[in-house]
């Protein structure tokens, strides 16, 4: 399955899979960032703030499937995500 493009709600986040950056757009509130390997285990994590885009540099990951999170004050959202 390839997803060049996933929207959910009014999030919009690109490309997946990606390479070494992933694009969050269309964040409008102030949230918190967390990435999960499969075992459970936080690789990334960016403190709350607002922002419209949000460019973020993954290249230390290594290729696989990742979970991001994005929670705010009433809700957390979650996205799967490819590495490759």
């Amino acid at each position: 399955m390839n997803l060049k493009l996933q929207q959910l709600n009014q999030y919009l986040i690109k490309p997946n899979p990606f390479n070494d950056f992933i694009q969050i757009s269309n964040l409008k509130e102030n949230v918190s960032l967390m990435i999960y390997d499969l075992n459970g285990k936080l690789v990334y994590a960016e403190p709350t703030y607002s922002f419209l885009d949000k460019k973020i540099d993954l290249s230390i990951l290594k290729k696989g499937y990742y979970l991001l999170i994005l929670r705010n004050s009433s809700t957390t959202k979650k996205y799967p995500i490819i590495k490759y």
